[in-house]
């Protein structure tokens, strides 16, 4: 399979009910991670409901498809859970963690609201270091400090730091 590749996010009621897919298209991938993705204007209704007809889905789900070389989209996995670029949905109002506790609790969330918006979203990671030293004392410069609730923050984070570590 040559095409393009897509993940369709669902989201199927306790009744059985599929009240949202949506396909976003998966421009960047690393090892099999999407890191640059967008929504995209592929209807995959048919393929939706054909799935949730078969299989009995129940919250949040997800498929991913690509063109084959004749142009036919062909089916490659299906997923019982949140996908890590979900969060592309989310910022158009779907809040598939919120929806599946309605849909656990047995809430009718129907009908979805969200925005109607193009949306691409690149991850960018980052370093995150840590070190073995340990700190004895922590001091704070607060002579440039001329807001009461800045000072009155610092007082906490300290406050907190050495309730953890005393």
């Amino acid at each position: 399979l040559t095409g393009d590749e897509f993940t369709v996010d669902c989201f199927t009621d306790f009744n059985g009910n599929l009240l949202y897919n949506q396909a976003r298209q998966r421009i960047r991938t690393i090892n099999g991670i999407s890191i640059h993705s967008k929504i995209v204007d592929l209807d995959t209704s048919e393929m939706a409901l054909k799935i949730n007809k078969h299989i009995r889905m129940n919250g949040p789900w997800f498929f991913q498809a690509k063109y084959s070389i004749d142009g036919q989209l062909k089916l490659l996995e299906i997923a019982c859970r949140i996908p890590g670029a979900m969060c592309v949905n989310r910022v158009r109002g779907i809040n598939f963690a919120w929806l599946s506790i309605l849909n656990i609790e047995r809430k009718n969330i129907e009908p979805l609201f969200y925005n109607d918006i193009p949306v691409e979203c690149i991850k960018m990671f980052k370093n995150i270091y840590r070190t073995n030293f340990c700190y004895n004392n922590i001091y704070c410069d607060c002579v440039e400090v001329c807001v009461q609730q800045v000072v009155l923050c610092i007082f906490y984070f300290l406050f907190f730091l050495f309730n953890i570590y005393n």
